[in-house]
């Protein structure tokens, strides 16, 4: 092997080995991993742009004799499989021939399978052995007596816990997919390229090739069908074996060891599967590295895997896109490709990419960092069978949000899916009493700084999310305000059931309390949260209803809530709504009003005249006479209009409604209020 300080280097572009697909990019692990262990200890390797970069001592020629005429191949062999050329049910012509060969750069291969011959034989074994025992038992004597060479391939292929063994889904269920079986594939390749080199350069430098060979890359390259060039699946095959796994324990399994495949984790589920339905599958976060660096340095990267959280070891696709995000990452990475692995066509696999993530700081991430904790028991207790559709969906959507923050940085979807997700839970109390879950822990105000979009619906729900005990008005609490309560809880009054009817019902739960507990008038904001122009908008029925009951619930999570910027009213509301609002409030200047009876109920009914005539004889007699006896507005809008006094006001607001419908002293300068309504 070359291992002279004063050697010159070369950096050959190896523009045929690229990020995408998949089998292009374990071709880039082969080739630098080959070179490393096999011609020049000191080469380096790095990502350049779209294609893979090797500093070593060999230009483009010698890199293209090194693989003719020096390259050996890693004895590949999976005799625990059926299709592996071991039994009578499939071909074993590439395995006898190699067996039988007296090409030195075969002899690894040969010394390997005769171990596996003799395994097979000891353990008086006719076929294939099944999962179990057998199985394991066979696994065990190969990963004994192996050869270090052969062990590459055992250890990327199946992992010995301390219960059966584990396979990652980048080489299938130990070493196949489906009736594809990597290792004889491997081995026809090898007798193919070895009797004739065949498209090497094609396959190093991405060069016009001849006709493709027969056989599939399978799950490496879905789109190559059943033609490829040998080359390609054979430098996959051998980059495959740099993410060899190793049994480690996670912080969060309960049941102690579980399998970590290097950069290998659960899939993020989509919000749009079908209820119930819970395909996660696997997925695989391959580095790219700007800096070049040695094979030794990139093993170790693969070896650790690369990615934690506060957790420990990402064991998830969202827990490494976090890690990404919010951890940074050393030595050089510039970003992360993501790729799916999911079961298709019977028993095969499908890998596809899904983007790729860069190696940057997102600031809104961090705050993720603060549920950490809530978020870990609900995933797990979320998972699995006998979970309630609507508390699984809420958690496939939570995650979803989740996994796009620290993509985008956009936090307020992950405030709006913890408010959708505590209601599920609150729908699901028989569920959330066996699986021991709280309400989401109070955030911290940032949550609030960051999720402002200046909507009409975001400013009418923080205004609504400020009224006391309100959270308790949404799911049930205990006493404590840390765990759920009782469904039948008095104090709960939002339902299924439009926002509309939800506010009513609000209102008339705290009418009903102040008059048993004899309170005075609610307290008024030192800041308003929403204008007298939002209001109107929403009697006029041009805001998102549904969106303002998300944001209730979102914001009631925050400490301190939204405050936003408010802007100037451009519009005010109807007169109707101002008479209604100063008698329900009890506040005219500086004066208490007594309590008003029946105003709340009527509107609430819809019937603009008797709630209006009752909050007008209220005002004559605690003030200045108004013009009219009552006003009209349709049955509709009066109910919206009743349930716009849930939104609480400012002092200011409150003295701007006053003068809309309060006549002024009796002086030269005096004017009388202007009610553009229909009068009675």
């Amino acid at each position: 092997m070359a291992d002279q300080p004063g050697s010159p280097t070369f950096d050959v572009e190896l523009t045929g080995c690229r990020p995408e697909p998949l089998a292009s990019y374990l071709k880039a692990l082969g080739v630098f991993r080959l070179v490393a262990e096999q011609k020049d200890k000191n080469a380096h390797g790095f990502w350049r742009g779209e294609h893979f970069v090797l500093r070593s001592t060999l230009d483009h020629d010698a890199l293209v004799r090194f693989f003719v005429g020096e390259w050996h191949p890693t004895p590949v062999v999976s005799p625990w499989n059926s299709g592996s050329g071991f039994w009578p049910s499939t071909s074993d012509e590439a395995l006898r021939t190699i067996e039988i060969s007296k090409d030195p750069r075969l002899l690894d291969y040969v010394a390997t399978i005769a171990l596996a011959r003799k395994a097979i034989s000891s353990f008086g074994l006719t076929d294939a052995p099944d999962k179990g025992e057998p199985k394991t038992r066979l696994l065990t004597y190969l990963r004994a007596n192996a050869s270090e060479k052969a062990l590459a391939w055992l250890d990327a292929t199946a992992v010995l816990t301390e219960r059966d063994p584990t396979y990652p889904a980048l080489l299938g269920s130990g070493g196949n997919d489906g009736r594809q079986d990597f290792s004889n594939n491997f081995m026809q390749r090898v007798i193919a390229v070895l009797g004739e080199p065949g498209n090497l350069e094609p396959a190093l430098f991405g060069e016009a090739s001849r006709a493709a060979e027969k056989g599939s890359m399978g799950q490496f390259s879905p789109a190559s069908l059943e033609r490829s060039n040998a080359w390609d699946f054979i430098l996959a095959i051998e980059g495959s074996l740099v993410l060899a796994g190793s049994a480690t324990r996670r912080l969060e399994s309960s049941d102690g060891s579980s399998l970590a495949f290097p950069f290998h984790a659960r899939a993020v589920i989509a919000p749009s599967l079908a209820e119930g339905e819970e395909r996660e599958g696997d997925e695989l976060w391959l580095p790219l590295w700007i800096t070049p660096s040695t094979f030794r340095e990139a093993r170790r990267l693969f070896a650790e895997g690369g990615a934690k959280t506060n957790a420990g070891v990402a064991a998830t696709g969202l827990d490494f896109a976090r890690s990404i995000a919010s951890l940074g990452v050393d030595r050089g990475l510039s970003q992360f490709i993501r790729y799916s692995i999911q079961q298709r066509n019977g028993k095969n696999h499908f890998t596809t990419p899904l983007g790729r993530f860069a190696t940057r700081e997102v600031r809104a991430a961090r705050l993720l960092d603060e549920i950490d904790g809530w978020f870990d028991r609900f995933r797990r207790s979320s998972s699995g069978k006998n979970v309630p559709a609507r508390v699984a969906l809420a958690r496939r959507r939570l995650e979803q949000a989740m996994f796009d923050a620290v993509a985008t940085g956009a936090i307020g979807p992950v405030l709006l899916e913890l408010g959708d997700t505590e209601r599920a839970l609150a729908r699901s109390l028989t569920f959330t009493a066996k699986a021991f879950l709280s309400p989401l822990p109070r955030l911290q105000p940032a949550w609030g700084t960051e999720v402002s979009d200046g909507s009409v619906e975001q400013r009418l729900a923080a205004a609504l999310a400020l009224r006391p005990g309100m959270r308790r008005r949404l799911i049930p609490l205990d006493e404590s305000g840390r765990g759920f309560g009782r469904g039948d809880e008095a104090g709960l009054v939002f339902a299924d059931r439009p926002l509309v009817d939800n506010l009513h019902a609000l209102l008339r739960r705290e009418d009903v309390e102040a008059l048993q507990q004899d309170r005075g008038p609610e307290e008024i904001l030192t800041h308003r949260r929403c204008s007298l122009t939002d209001i109107a908008q929403f009697i006029d029925d041009t805001t998102n209803d549904e969106l303002i009951e998300r944001w209730v619930r979102a914001f009631v999570l925050v400490d301190g809530g939204l405050v936003p910027d408010v802007p100037n009213d451009t519009i005010l509301p109807p007169a109707s709504f101002a008479v209604l609002a100063v008698v329900h409030h009890r506040r005219l200047g500086d004066d208490v009003l007594p309590h008003t009876t029946g105003a709340l109920t009527r509107a609430c009914a819809g019937d603009a005249v008797g709630a209006t005539e009752r909050a007008i004889r209220r005002l004559n007699a605690n003030a200045r006479p108004l013009p009219v006896a009552a006003l009209v507005e349709s049955t509709s809008r009066t109910r919206r209009i009743a349930a716009a006094l849930a939104f609480p006001l400012s002092l200011q607001q409150r003295r701007t409604l006053e003068r809309m419908v309060l006549p002024t002293l009796d002086t030269p300068d005096s004017t009388v209020p202007d009610f553009s309504q229909e009068q009675v």
